[in-house]
This record gives structure tokens, sequence and C-alpha cells, in this order.
């Protein structure tokens, strides 16, 4: 300003540089209060350094009155617009942070499933928004006293959802509703001070996108059980369906074996008749195994099938599965080729024995009368591999993916006599799972089919 005076320019660019000086005050301070200062001080400094007489308050020159009066009118209105300009920017650029913020939250709800995810998340989310701690109470995590807090404090919110009333805790319980229904409680920390308007606007965008998602989870959540109940009812039926084929074909020879034997008894020979009570011995030794299969089944869909682990030698446990299987052989031949050395293996024996003679018996029922199985054991690494391989025509490739599944088929092989094979391979799986092995069935090179399984062996010395 003295410098525009002492280059003899005009009064009033001495006032435009004071209105700029609010302006800049203005700005940088970013409060009302300081224009008004700045105001009030530009009129009397220019009153004090500019206007005759010089170094006074007093003002000679009556048109100055109207002058200072203007200026001071065009400070305070300069002083408010920017004010309010900086004011609005300010909230412009929260709304639009929080705006920002509100879109990744309703972006991450999308790909969030499961309730317990969808509660934490809506955890983090209150938090990262409004900076205050919280804990989400949904469903049975919400206790009576809960529910009741939060219905309470909902009455003494005052106009819907704006401010609480005064008085309230430092602990906001608010109400999760879901068609007028309370299914759970929000905590909100307010020991930093009550919930402000907006945040409560914030804070009921961010609940109704938590509600939207559990609602999205309930509905996927029925979705899944509608379909399991199917799948189960599907299951039964092919249950009954396989057991109905499986049990007929074996008691109708038993019956009619056994009738045979009691009206014709005197009229065959002793060779007829043991061929015959072989027959009825094999087809009751089968019903034995399908029985012990479906029970099984049973224990492991129960999660009751127990593992009764003791330390046996390979050989012992495949001449036992072989022993068994013996006599249902028909016209096929078996081989055992053994591993080197003895092998201790820690297992079950009764159930590994089970295993095989599954594997067996769907080798002997899938594949053609002149077929040739073989049972072969070999140590790999630290595991050993047992494998039942046949040579009889092997397994269509579209149903290998689901060779172990409830109630799966070897597929278009060579026997229509389809004995057990929808239960024995998922009950194979579930027990060597239950041992800690795996189990792969395949085509192999001879033109059939190869099942194995590993089993940790036991390492020498006799430690497992």
């Amino acid at each position: 300003a003295f410098l525009i005076r002492s280059l003899n320019l005009r009064v009033e660019n001495i006032l435009i540089v004071y209105v700029l000086s609010i302006l800049v005050i203005v700005v940088e301070t970013k409060r009302y209060v300081w224009g008004v200062i700045a105001s009030l001080f530009c009129t009397f400094s220019f009153n004090f350094f500019f206007t005759e007489p010089l170094h006074t308050f007093v003002i000679a020159d009556p048109s100055y009155f109207i002058s200072l009066g203007i200026f001071l009118i065009a400070a305070f209105i300069v002083s408010t617009l920017t004010s309010r300009l900086q004011s609005q920017i300010e909230i412009s650029k929260r709304n639009e942070e929080m705006t920002d913020k509100l879109y990744k939250v309703s972006t991450g709800y999308l790909n969030i499933s499961e309730r317990e995810k969808i509660v934490s998340y809506g955890e983090k989310s209150i938090t990262m928004l409004l900076g205050r701690p919280c804990r989400i109470l949904y469903g049975e995590a919400a206790s009576p006293e809960d529910m009741n807090s939060a219905q309470n404090y909902r009455k003494r919110i005052s106009g819907g959802m704006g401010r609480p009333a005064k008085g309230d805790s430092t602990q906001a319980c608010i109400p999760i509703m879901i068609k007028d229904t309370a299914v759970g409680v929000l905590k909100v920390d307010c020991s930093i001070g009550s919930i402000a308007k907006d945040e409560w606007l914030y804070l009921e965008t961010i609940l109704s996108q938590f509600v939207m998602a559990m609602e999205r989870e309930e509905l996927h959540q029925a979705e899944e059980r509608h379909r399991i109940n199917i799948e189960k009812e599907r299951l039964r039926n092919n249950l009954l369906r396989s057991i109905s084929h499986d049990l007929r074909t074996p008691l109708t020879a038993i019956a009619g074996g056994s009738e045979f034997l009691l009206d014709r008894s005197k009229d065959i020979d002793e060779d007829t008749k043991r061929s015959l009570l072989a027959d009825i011995h094999s087809d009751a030794v089968w019903l034995g195994s399908m029985v012990e299969n479906l029970l099984n089944m049973a224990r492991i869909q129960d999660g009751k099938l127990i593992i009764k682990k003791q330390t046996e030698i390979v050989d012992d446990i495949i001449d036992e599965a072989l022993s068994r299987v013996t006599k249902n052989l028909g016209e096929h031949s078996l081989s055992y080729i053994p591993s080197k050395g003895i092998i201790l293996v820690s297992l079950d024996a009764q159930l590994i024995i089970q295993v095989l003679i599954n594997l067996l018996g769907n080798a002997i029922g899938h594949t053609r009368a002149d077929c040739h199985i073989v049972v072969k054991t070999e140590r790999r690494g630290k595991d050993i591999e047992f494998s039942v391989s046949d040579d009889g025509g092997g397994m269509n490739r579209d149903i290998l993916d689901h060779l172990f599944e409830s109630f799966g088929t070897s597929g278009n092989r060579a026997s229509e006599n389809r004995r057990g094979a929808g239960v024995g391979l998922s009950i194979c799986k579930a027990i060597i799972s239950a041992h800690g092995g795996s189990i792969t069935g395949q085509n192999n090179s001879e033109g059939g089919a190869t099942f194995s399984f590993l089993l940790p062996a036991e390492e020498e010395g006799g430690h497992a």
C-alpha cells in the first residue's frame, strides 16, 4: 500500500490491496472470524495511514466515512463468501472421499461369502469409515439383553436416524433390521463423542449393504440346502436301486439252489450237491461283504468310522484278502506279485482287507470271464503301493473323474453284473483317506484298469 502511495496512484488501488490481504487471511486461516477481524483491522489501518490527517483516527473529509463504510461492507462480504466457499470445498472433498470409501465397501461385499466373513468385513468397514471401534453381533451371537438395549437405544434417537438424545451412554447399540425384524446388534464406541448426523447417514448406508450381503448369503445357503436335499434324495434312490439289484441276484441264486437241493437232493449226485452248496456259500459270503460295505458307508456318513491301527505285514494282508475272493473267481485267473523283502505298515487290517476285497470284487464282476487279475505291492519312497490290475476292457474316459463318488460305476465294462459298484469304491476312498493315504483309478496299457492306493510304510527297525 505504501508503494502504491509513493507512485501517486489512486487511493482505490490501496483499498484493493487491503481487500486482497483480507482474502489471503481468510484462505490461510480458513476461519470466518479471522476474516471479520481482518476487515476491521484493514479499515482502521487505512484510516490511520492513508486518510487526512495522517496517523490519527480522525477523518477530515466526510466523504471518507462513506468510502470506509463501503470498504468495510465489501470486506465483510468478501470474507463471508470466501469462508463459505472454502467450507463448501471441504465438504465436497469429504463427501468425495466418503463416497469413494462407500463404493469400495459396497464392492467388497459383492466378493464375500460366509456369515463370519461378512460380519468381520462389516466391522472393519464401519471402523474405517467412522474411525470408531465397533462390534457386530448377528443372529445367535446377539443375546436378548443386547437386543433390548438396541431397541431402547433406537427409541431414544431423536428424529429417526438423527443424533441420539442427550444422556446416551458411551456405546451406541444399534439394531440391525431385516424387514422390520431385529436380527442383530451393532455396538459403536461413542467415547470420543456422540455420532454425528452425517455419520449416521454413512452408518445407515453400510448397514443396508451389510443386510443385503446377509440376505444374499442366507438365500445362497437355502439354495445349497435345497440342492443337498435333492442330492440326498437322489443318493437314497440310487442306494435303494443299487441294493435291490445287488441283493436280488445272490438271494435268488441262494433261494433257487437251496430249493433245488430240498426238492431233488435224492436225485442228484454228490458233485452236483457240492457245486450247488459252493455257489450258495459264495453268494452268502458276497452278501456278507455287501452288508459290511453298507455298514461302513453308514459309519463314514455319520463320522463314526473308527480306525484301529496295528503294525501288520503287507503279505499277510494280501493273503487274507486273496483267500476271501478265490472262491468267486470263476474263470478269472489271479496272481500276486509281492514287493521285495518284508514291509510293515501301520493300518486297520480289517478295513484294508475290505478295500482289497472291494477292488478285487470289481475286477471280477466287471471284466470278461477269461480276464487275468494281478495284485501287486511295491515300495514308493516312504509309502507302500497296493495295486489291483486287470486286462478286461478298461473304463470309459468320461467317468474316470467320478469313480470314487457314491454310486459311481466302472462304466461300460465287459460284464453287466454290477454288484456293489456304486458303494465299494466310495468306501475304499474314505477308508484310505482315513489312513492318511490316497487312491486312484485309471486305464492301463494292457487294455484293462488299474486301481492303486498308497499307505505310509514303517521305516526299517519298525518305527513309523
